[in-house]
């Protein structure tokens, strides 16, 4: 991805950001997905990304901050040739994804709400959730009991592993060479992989049937 430096933390161009969930990526990639909806996209990281790992798919980036933020996805897009396959929208309502949800499409749909998912990942209001391949960032910080309430939805229509996002060390670093990064210079790189100061975790969801 080519990514403008000015836009980026530090993290994303060293590769180390949110790494626990690579091999959430890695297990999707087996998938083919006609759609990918991606909600609380930011910058444009992953809607971006994912564009381009899946070439046919059809992106929805929903980011609620829009003077902030759809620019900036825009203009990735835009470097990354996949403007035309990018469709980019502010805040995302369940009705949205009842919308977009359809059975004849395969569907990835990744969230980081900030605690909204326990109002949008509920398929007792929205069927197609439970044939929807989902990833999710929960926010137990914000929402008690979010993940327990997500994972008590989708038991028994997904298969779910978990990730959880550790802190940072100086072994995380991708070109780590102990006589380079060394106890001087160690406390600065390991602070430029630094993401958040508090613990996270990561349903990948996908549908038993």
């Amino acid at each position: 991805m080519k990514i403008d430096l000015d836009d980026m933390h530090m993290c994303v161009l060293l590769g180390t950001y949110e790494k626990e969930i690579h091999p959430a990526f890695d297990k999707l990639s087996a998938f083919r997905f006609d759609q990918i909806i991606n909600l609380g996209a930011t910058e444009g990281y992953y809607a971006i990304g994912m564009a381009l790992k899946w070439l046919e798919a059809t992106v929805y980036a929903f980011e609620t901050l829009e003077d902030i933020y759809h620019p900036q996805i825009l203009k990735l897009a835009s470097d990354n040739l996949v403007a035309n396959r990018v469709h980019i929208r502010g805040h995302c309502s369940p009705s949205d994804l009842i919308d977009l949800l359809k059975p004849d499409k395969s569907t990835l749909l990744m969230l980081d709400v900030e605690g909204d998912e326990v109002n949008l990942l509920d398929p007792a209001a929205i069927d197609e959730l439970c044939r929807t391949t989902i990833l999710v960032e929960l926010h137990d910080m914000l929402v008690p009991r979010c993940s327990r309430i997500i994972e008590e939805r989708f038991q028994n229509t997904h298969d779910i592993s978990k990730y959880i996002v550790r802190p940072r060390t100086i072994k995380d670093f991708p070109l780590y060479i102990w006589n380079i990064v060394n106890s001087i210079i160690g406390p600065f790189v390991v602070m430029a992989m630094c993401e958040r100061p508090a613990p996270q975790e990561y349903f990948l969801m996908v549908p038993k049937s």
